[in-house]
């Protein structure tokens, strides 16, 4: 089915799809082998260049020498004054190679050589390998002046250094100096306030009335807490009454392990005939309601009854007044003794935290004094160190071996050949990278089944040149060349055999994106092959603009195409040149001419075309390529099928997509691709390779 028959296809046809790895690393392969020159130019021109600068540098001269951390004096407090020792290789690798200990070093060698001229020298300051030794080299062009100049660097770095330490213990003595004499006001400071507040107060004094009131507080607070659990259990038994409390209940009764700090409350229990009464009460009760089943409410009996209840309660009701006004005094009385703890309780409290705070003032003035005391007793010892510090010498580092006397340097050049040869590779490797990044042109047909979606017909392998004209010869009938010829007779048998729709394609246009891809070289092939089947067929050179095929096949321009669609008679047989082939006929281009547009619109070419139909069973017409003039998507439309021609290695797959769209958008049916001039020694290809099975070496051919 042609692609462009599917809905939406040219509006949804991808860019390029991604291609697989391993085509991918099949390019890199392919431009590498044609792109080899670009390394090897890289590696001549590193070579070269690396060649050249040893050849124009100067020699230099090398100076050595050696430093080592030396052993130090350690007294007390010196680690308050030493370096960090993680960073003290660094640091003294980086002040000997600052720029003012450089200065310093080339104003020396001028002090104490002025006759040495300066020049311009390299200095640099390595730590050895698990070692406390520091390697120092100097380069330039004058021995001379190199090995002085490093001398100096030595001197001027341990100079600088004990500068340094002098600045820094002289600063260090001021400073601690001026804080031991503040330390010592606020000591004498101190000393006096708690001089004063001992004068006024008498810590044992303070101390005994803390732990007294705290004690007495301690019972009073017991007291009262007593006092208020007896006076709700006296709340309790108000609200509970005495009548139902029983006759034995004792107001001030507390719960098993609990005292009362009350001994002259009140008793607050119920006289001893409040039981007596209220069981008579009871017992008339009870004759009443016997006696009243039987008598009348106002028999005499039952009156006297009445009476002797009525005189039982006020009995009773007298002995709960008497009650009540016992339980109400006793609780007047609990309430006044718990208001007298509380306020003593209150007044005990603020003497214990007067005496508090006073302890604590006492406390807080002695850590105050003893506070300044050790600062102050600190810095007295600090002093003392840093005075002893500033008269000892405590160099840490120390020469041990002076400059030696400078050497001719020998440059790497193995090493430095090496690295260039490396570059020079990576660079030109690199450039092939970015080739088979940019570069779309196709390699193999793997890629080109990945990158479109059109039919592959068929693949054209690349027999180069073997005529002196450096064209190549037409296929035979019975060629040598096994592999060209089978190729075709495969594009000749998919045409005819191949999966089309309808009447088979009788009018082939062969085409390509661009010139030089080989369409006209695949026409007349395509056009011979078929001419071996016995069919009539017509070979059309339909470029009129640059026609060769002519050439090809031996024969002359003119009279052509372009002069038959310009005549107003159509005579087709009158243009046509035979071939070696009897049933193979010629139309040459003829006159090549600018603007050959118009003449494939006009009515003749449909009737050349038709007369062409009814005279041969299959026409092939070679075109002009469809970005190189409007011809052939003006073609397109009038004929069966086209054939579109892609070269390896040269055709790039944008410019070939374009194309296809431009032959789809003008209605044109494209039967499929026909990859030429593909590489026989890729794995991709393996058609008719083994021409020896059917033509074994040193067997005649019949």
């Amino acid at each position: 089915m042609n692609p462009a028959d599917q809905p939406g296809y040219l509006e949804e046809l991808p860019e390029y799809p991604r291609t697989a790895f391993t085509s991918q690393w099949g390019r890199y392969i392919y431009f590498t082998r044609q792109l080899w020159w670009v390394p090897v130019l890289g590696l001549a021109l590193a070579i070269c260049g690396t060649a050249l600068f040893l050849a124009l540098r100067a020699t230099t001269y090398e100076s050595a020498a050696k430093m080592f951390v030396a052993g130090q004096l350690k007294i007390p407090e010196g680690s308050l004054y030493s370096e960090e020792l993680q960073f003290f290789f660094g640091t003294q690798v980086e002040l000997m190679q600052s720029d003012k200990i450089r200065q310093r070093a080339r104003d020396r060698v001028k002090t104490l050589d002025p006759e040495l001229v300066p020049s311009p020298v390299k200095l640099k300051v390595s730590q050895a390998p698990k070692t406390s030794i520091f390697n120092l080299t100097v380069t330039g062009p004058d021995p001379k002046y190199a090995r002085a100049y490093l001398d100096a660097v030595m001197d001027e770095y341990l100079n600088y250094k004990k500068e340094t330490r002098a600045n820094t213990s002289e600063g260090t003595l001021q400073a601690v100096s001026e804080q031991l004499t503040e330390q010592e006001k606020d000591l004498r400071t101190a000393q006096d306030e708690l001089a004063d507040f001992q004068r006024d107060n008498n810590l044992t004094v303070l101390q005994d009335q803390s732990t007294a009131a705290s004690s007495y507080l301690g019972k009073l607070t017991t007291q009262l807490s007593d006092l208020k659990l007896e006076l709700r259990l006296l709340d309790a038994r108000v609200a509970e009454g005495p009548a139902e409390a029983g006759a034995d209940t004792n107001l001030t009764a507390l719960p098993p392990g609990v005292r009362l700090g009350s001994a002259t409350l009140a008793p607050t229990t119920l006289p001893a005939e409040w039981l007596p009464a209220q069981r008579q009460l009871q017992e008339l009760k009870l004759q009443r309601e016997e006696l009243g089943r039987f008598l009348r409410p106002k028999h005499p009996k039952m009156q006297r009854l009445n009476e002797d209840i009525a005189r039982a309660e006020k009995i009773l009701d007298q002995y709960r007044r008497e009650t009540r006004e016992q339980m109400a005094g006793t609780r007047q009385v609990l309430e006044a003794r718990i208001a007298t703890l509380e306020d003593s309780i209150k007044d005990w409290e603020a003497k214990l935290v007067d005496a508090n705070a006073r302890i604590a003032q006492a406390e807080s003035l002695k850590l105050k004094v003893q506070r300044i005391q050790s600062l102050y007793d600190r810095l007295l010892h600090l002093l003392q160190n840093v005075d002893v510090n500033r008269n000892l010498a405590r160099e840490s580092l120390s020469i041990m071996e002076r400059a030696s006397a400078a050497e001719p340097v020998l440059p790497e050049a193995p090493l430095l050949f090496t690295l260039a040869a490396l570059a020079g590779l990576a660079a030109g490797l690199g450039i092939i990278s970015l080739v088979v990044r940019f570069d779309d042109r196709f390699t193999s047909l793997g890629e080109l089944l990945n990158r479109f979606q059109e039919e592959i017909v068929g693949q054209v392998p690349d027999m180069g040149r073997h005529k002196s004209n450096g064209k190549l010869e037409v296929v035979k009938q019975d060629d040598d060349r096994h592999m060209f010829a089978e190729s075709y007779r495969n594009i000749r048998s998919s045409l005819l055999y191949g999966a089309n729709e309808g009447e088979r394609p009788r009018v082939l246009l062969v085409t390509s994106s661009a010139p030089s891809e080989g369409k006209s070289t695949v026409a007349a092939n395509l056009a011979t092959t078929l001419a071996f089947t016995g069919a009539r067929i017509l070979l059309v050179d339909g470029d009129l603009r640059r026609g060769g095929l002519n050439v090809t096949l031996e024969t002359t321009r003119e009279p052509g195409l372009s002069d038959l669609l310009r005549s107003q008679q159509v005579d087709l047989k009158q243009h046509l040149r035979p071939t070696a082939l009897a049933n193979l006929s010629f139309l040459p281009s003829g006159r090549l001419m600018q603007s050959s547009g118009e003449l494939f619109l006009s009515a003749t070419f449909d009737r050349v075309l038709q007369e062409a139909k009814d005279a041969f069973d299959y026409v092939v017409i070679d075109s002009a390529p469809v970005f190189a003039a409007d011809d052939t998507t003006t073609m397109a439309p009038k004929v069966d099928g086209i054939l579109f021609v892609v070269r390896n290695g040269y055709t790039r797959g944008n410019l070939a997509r374009q194309a296809l769209n431009q032959l789809y958008q003008r209605q044109a049916k494209v039967l499929g691709l026909i990859y030429n001039r593909a590489n026989t020694a890729s794995r991709n290809y393996y058609y008719y390779k083994y021409a020896d099975y059917y033509h074994p070496k040193g067997k005649k051919r019949d």
